[in-house]
């Protein structure tokens, strides 16, 4: 049997988070882009390395279903000497006593 030849591509989806003061207002929005991207605050970088046979191109018949568990996303870790650098910091530059805070949020 001969070996079927296969296309290889990287690259980047990258999901952007539209926030709303309601839940059921909140969105993505999504690109796609073959180089690394540069990233806002509020977007995600997914790397998609693609291998498609090239028989797909001669009888296309392609369905997918990216879905990332919850569990799976792992919180940003910010120790707690970093936000007093950051506060102290700030405060040098502002000549201002400032509060520093890590804000989690909540499903509501």
């Amino acid at each position: 049997m001969a070996e079927i030849r296969m296309l290889t591509k990287t690259a980047y989806l990258v999901a952007t988070f539209k926030d709303s003061p309601y839940d059921h207002l909140c969105s993505i929005g999504l690109r796609m882009t073959a180089k690394k991207p540069t990233l806002g605050p509020d977007e995600r970088a997914i790397k998609l390395d693609v291998k498609l046979p090239i028989t797909l191109f001669k009888e296309p018949q392609l369905l997918a279903t990216i879905e990332i568990p919850a569990e799976e996303v792992s919180s940003p870790e910010l120790r707690a000497d970093v936000l007093d650098n950051v506060e102290e910091a700030l405060e040098g530059l502002q000549g201002v006593r400032m509060d520093v805070r890590l804000v989690t949020p909540c499903d509501d």
